[in-house]
């Protein structure tokens, strides 16, 4: 692109002069962002600061960085732009090209970096730029900051390691680089999350394979007291259910609210979940919430909703009660009774096989 020029007119205020030197300042941002490269030369050489901030602390290179362009990068750095320039939410131009997956940026700054400097800065919320890479999936820049000595473990203000972040982009080759490396696969989060817990929640049969394989706890709650197993019924994911099951997950566990896998599925009319979970011979079908309630008791409440009456089919075939009376006195059919739902009568007729006549 051609040279840059400000015009300013004849008798020209001093005003006018600062204005031109401030949109200058200006134009090192914006041609960095565009790639600019001859701009950005030329901006410095007139007298432009390398460092120059814009409103929200950013630098030449941290845009250079954060849109991946090496040519600029090169150029800012042998300017002698600081490689340690944090802007107002306190990343680097590092965080940037992490986040933003610019591997050649990435390995740039780190040859430039002096060994182990700069991969466990924190930003003002406490990421580190292998938080960053982790939740882009992108296992290059990963093994990049890794092998530059980039801790493992380090938390940012909700508690999460670079393990979390992986496991809630879904990615399993990121994961197992960071186990590699000595991720702890039961660390929890500010929520008591787990890895574990996260990928059960998020159905990832693949990732919760990699932390049971990896010594990640079958038992652990987060802070409302849900298992893993509790979390795949909750989601309908039943391949991994099946698959906790087998490991070792016990059936029966409840949460705070004293709900079991089983009540989740029932209240969220998983009915291929409650299929397995009604199978398996250790199962307590009367177990009770906080409110007295069976799984019978949430099918009922809920499962007009769903649409899905072979849920309460199911549970009546396994031998589920139908007199069984919650904390106020009401057995499941005396729920549906008390609904308005249109579809009530479908409902009523799947608890019928044990109604008494």
């Amino acid at each position: 692109m051609g040279g840059l020029g400000f015009v300013i007119g004849v008798g020209g205020t001093s005003r006018a002069l600062n204005g031109a030197r401030v949109c200058r300042r200006a134009e090192i941002h914006e041609a960095a962002k565009e790639g600019r490269v001859n701009d950005v030369r030329e901006l410095i050489e007139s007298g432009v600061d390398v460092d120059e901030r814009d409103e929200e602390g950013w630098t030449a290179l941290m845009w250079g960085s954060r849109v991946g362009d090496l040519e600029v990068v090169k150029l800012l750095h042998g300017k002698g732009a600081d490689l340690m320039a944090r802007n107002d939410k306190g990343s680097t131009s590092l965080h940037h090209a992490s986040h933003w997956q610019s591997e050649p940026v990435v390995n740039a700054l780190l040859s430039w970096l002096d060994e182990g400097e700069g991969v466990n800065e924190q930003n003002s919320v406490g990421w580190t730029p292998l938080h960053w890479a982790a939740k882009a999936g992108s296992s290059r820049i990963t093994k990049l900051l890794l092998d530059s000595g980039s801790s493992v473990n380090v938390r940012h203000v909700l508690g999460a390691a670079p393990l979390h972040e992986a496991t809630n982009s879904g990615d399993v080759e990121v994961a197992q680089l960071l186990l590699d490396a000595g991720a702890d696969v039961n660390m929890t989060s500010s929520t008591g999350a787990t890895p574990l817990l996260s990928a059960a929640y998020m159905g990832s049969i693949e990732l919760c394979e990699l932390f049971i394989d990896a010594g990640g706890s079958l038992a652990i709650r987060d802070e409302g007291g849900d298992t893993p197993l509790i979390c795949a019924a909750r989601g309908g994911f039943e391949d991994v259910v099946e698959m906790l099951i087998e490991r070792g997950a016990r059936v029966n566990e409840k949460n705070k609210a004293g709900w079991t896998a089983l009540h989740e599925a029932c209240r969220w009319g998983r009915d291929d979940v409650i299929g397995i979970l009604v199978a398996d011979e250790n199962v307590i079908l009367e177990n009770r919430n906080e409110n007295g309630e069976t799984a019978l008791h949430l099918a009922a409440m809920y499962g007009a909703s769903y649409g899905v009456p072979d849920v309460i089919e199911s549970l009546v075939e396994a031998g589920a009660s139908v007199d069984a009376v919650d904390s106020s006195g009401k057995t499941p059919t005396d729920i549906v009774l008390l609904s308005t739902r249109a579809e009530k009568d479908e409902v009523l007729n799947a608890l019928k096989p044990r109604i008494a006549t």
